[in-house]
């Protein structure tokens, strides 16, 4: 065999890989199965969706071809509905090693495609004022701007006055979703909001995560077996600290001096059993009405939580950032579901493992019996027009999320 050759890259997929199949198209055009050695695809709330591509044997001329072009990576893994990822590549890193040869007739031997979700278009900064806005309305304006499709919670708190200066929509967006206690993603051509207090009633794509010791036994190539669990559990930790209730003082525009509690929050999960710290906090802040209070005691809540951890599994593909999971199989109260704060897929060569970043504030798994929302909506599809990624159907779905 001659090094200008085209060696096949991917093998036949491994017993150990759940089942599952990956395609990728460049600018509508298919790129060579056999040339693909490895996709890594990454889901953070609050965060860009992003896309490894790592392909063997890159044409000298994509090198800069592929630069800001679309991109779809479409994984299919029954019995969930899969995931596709569509974005622009941003950035290319090609590689060439003089004593390796070619790969599939090419002197660069392998090149590292980086791409961006859909939400790429909404970094550009601009100028603007925002006044009595409800998260939903900047999630709908921002919709229309850049032909998407949005599901976002109405029942939020206004915002009086929030200035837009030198910022991108994105950045502006995920920090008023923040400040708001929600979480904000943009997966395909679709804006998603959510609530990280309610995730157990929001009724986004669910999967079972198990031990070797869960109740469907040792199965090595069954989806979402647990390789590897590491926790950090204690009622005190997180982000913003976690206690277990918390007051808000401020001055109102009349003069008076107000406080706001946390028992005053609308929502309850309705699961498992709340992790004491025997912690109160009194938090600092410059809220203007009880709303406002209301607000920032809300953002406290939504980012801070008593344990934390991240799993490595079989791959699993379907929940994304605000959905449930459960975990099964350690038998400690530690089982039960988790809110996905993250998730990493990687496949390599026929293999594919998840990696969940997780939180949860109770244990155990007792429920007591609040009605689950369903407030979740399958996003609609995207589309490309002129090489820009448009949603099929400009839907927007508004819903409670208490």
């Amino acid at each position: 065999m001659s090094s200008s050759d085209t060696v096949r890259i991917n093998t036949e997929k491994q017993p150990e890989a759940p089942s599952h199949r990956i395609g990728v198209v460049i600018d509508g055009a298919d790129v060579d199965y056999s040339s693909i050695e490895r996709v890594d695809i990454s889901l953070q709330e609050n965060s860009h969706d992003y896309a490894r591509v790592v392909i063997s044997g890159i044409s000298p001329l994509s090198i800069t071809d592929y630069s800001n072009r679309p991109i779809q990576v479409t994984v299919d893994a029954a019995p969930s509905e899969g995931f596709t990822f569509c974005g622009y590549v941003t950035r290319i890193d090609p590689s060439h090693k003089v004593t390796s040869g070619k790969a599939n007739r090419s002197l660069f031997q392998e090149a590292h495609l980086h791409c961006l979700g859909a939400s790429a278009v909404m970094r550009g900064k601009r100028n603007k004022v925002w006044s009595n806005f409800r998260v939903v309305d900047m999630v709908s304006e921002m919709a229309r701007t850049h032909n998407f499709s949005y599901a976002c919670p109405d029942n939020t708190p206004v915002v009086t006055r929030k200035g837009q200066s030198g910022e991108s929509d994105w950045e502006i967006l995920r920090n008023v979703c923040m400040s708001s206690g929600l979480a904000v993603n943009v997966h395909g051509t679709e804006i998603h909001v959510w609530s990280p207090y309610n995730y157990i009633r929001y009724g986004a794509p669910y999967d079972d995560l198990g031990s070797v010791e869960d109740d469907f036994g040792v199965a090595s190539g069954a989806r979402g077996r647990i390789l590897e669990f590491t926790g950090e559990l204690g009622a005190a930790k997180g982000y913003y600290g976690s206690a277990d209730s918390q007051s808000l003082e401020f001055i109102d525009t009349s003069g008076r001096l107000l406080s706001a509690e946390s028992s005053q929050l609308l929502g309850r999960t309705g699961y498992g059993s709340t992790a004491l710290s025997g912690l109160t906090d009194s938090l600092p802040g410059n809220a203007t009405s009880f709303s406002a209070a209301l607000r920032m005691l809300e953002a406290n809540r939504a980012y801070s939580y008593a344990y934390s951890a991240t799993a490595k599994t079989t791959g699993v593909v379907g929940p994304i950032p605000g959905s449930a999971v459960g975990v099964n199989g350690f038998k400690t109260e530690i089982d039960g579901n988790w809110l996905v704060r993250g998730l990493d897929m990687h496949f390599n060569r026929g293999h594919f493992v998840s990696t969940f970043k997780l939180t949860r504030d109770t244990k155990g798994t007792e429920y007591t019996g609040l009605e689950v929302l369903n407030s979740y909506d399958p996003a609609p599809a995207s589309t490309l027009k002129s090489s820009v990624w448009y949603t099929v159907r400009r839907r927007g779905h508004k819903y409670a999320s208490v």
